[in-house]
């Protein structure tokens, strides 16, 4: 009904209804939808013991995103890692390299970008740009998103923040791997134990 459309923003969608216009012209359908979404987040502070937890909240259902993707076979690994790097900085919701062949046996990598729909041009010219491809693939999906929220607990001084979804939990690694360096503790020690302290106290 549409060749283009901006993004729903994040929240729940409420309701949504369609109507028609007594008009009818040649060129379009005389057809308007209307979505209702509820924005608003919660933000709960709590302490229980030495332990600080921080949840915000907030719900999704299908968001309008953006699916970018080039083959490179002529790019080094670092320069592929420093895409993703980049993307992701820039806004992208996930961003993969996933090996591929190409023509004539050539092992080459599908670089992926997935993100809004307000950023497609950004990390079109990024991949372009950071790569040398002469072209980029694009096309509109939904994404479904599920409710999450984040959690922060702390060991042995150092936050480390626990994202939390309806069919599990898993540490922030990034949070893990500076806490890891900074205790001189292996990284999966520093893990189980963010795991441990936020299962006691949730």
């Amino acid at each position: 009904m549409a060749r283009r459309w901006g993004a729903l923003p994040a929240g729940t969608v409420v309701r949504s209804a369609r109507g028609a216009g007594s008009r009818d012209p040649e060129r379009h359908a005389n057809v308007l939808t209307a979505v209702l979404v509820d924005t608003s987040v919660r933000v709960d502070v709590s302490r229980q013991g030495d332990e600080e937890r921080v949840e915000t909240g907030g719900g999704a259902s299908s968001v309008p995103a953006v699916l970018l993707e080039t083959n490179v076979d002529d790019v080094s690994p670092e320069t592929v890692a420093y895409v993703v790097d980049r993307a992701l900085a820039a806004g992208a919701d996930d961003v993969w390299a996933t090996p591929i062949v190409m023509k004539k046996g050539r092992p080459a990598q599908q670089l992926s970008v997935l993100c809004r729909p307000e950023l497609a041009e950004r990390m079109r010219t990024l991949l372009v740009v950071e790569t040398g491809s002469l072209g980029v693939r694009q096309r509109m999906l939904d994404k479904f998103e599920l409710d999450r929220h984040e959690d922060v607990v702390v060991v042995d001084g150092h936050r480390i923040g626990i994202k939390v979804g309806p069919h599990g939990a898993k540490p922030e690694h990034d949070d893990v791997s500076a806490a890891a360096r900074s205790l001189d503790r292996p990284l999966r020690d520093v893990a189980h134990a963010a795991m441990a302290a936020w299962a006691t106290h949730r």
